[in-house]
């Protein structure tokens, strides 16, 4: 087996561990059209916007993990994204790949 097989594997195996609400299907609809269910892993992280106050400020970074070949098409910037928690949907800001078939797609919530 070699080193992409094992690492698709070890993917296809987080996605199924953790993803959303232990099933790991979020609702993705492209800015192009269409809308699917996907494997993901979404999660919001705190991160720090400034280290220098003593107060110091964060906030949340919604992002969903997902294996780039298990969509229809390429995640762009300006997708949405709805996770099962209620219904909250995001729009993609950013779309990082890890170089082996992963991507996070950096989230920001619509807010109507």
């Amino acid at each position: 087996m070699g080193w992409a097989e094992q690492v698709g594997n070890v993917q296809d195996h987080a996605t199924r561990t953790f993803g959303e609400r232990g099933v790991g299907l979020v609702r993705w609809k492209p800015a192009a059209g269409g809308e699917y269910l996907v494997r993901g892993i979404f999660r919001a992280p705190h991160i720090a916007l400034d280290g220098e106050l003593e107060a110091g400020i964060s906030e949340t970074e919604p992002r969903l993990g997902v294996k780039i070949e298990d969509l229809p098409a390429e995640p762009l910037k300006d997708d949405l994204v709805e996770v099962p928690d209620g219904g909250t949907e995001y729009r993609v800001i950013d779309v990082q790949p890890d170089g082996e078939g992963m991507a996070d797609l950096i989230l920001h919530e619509v807010v109507t």
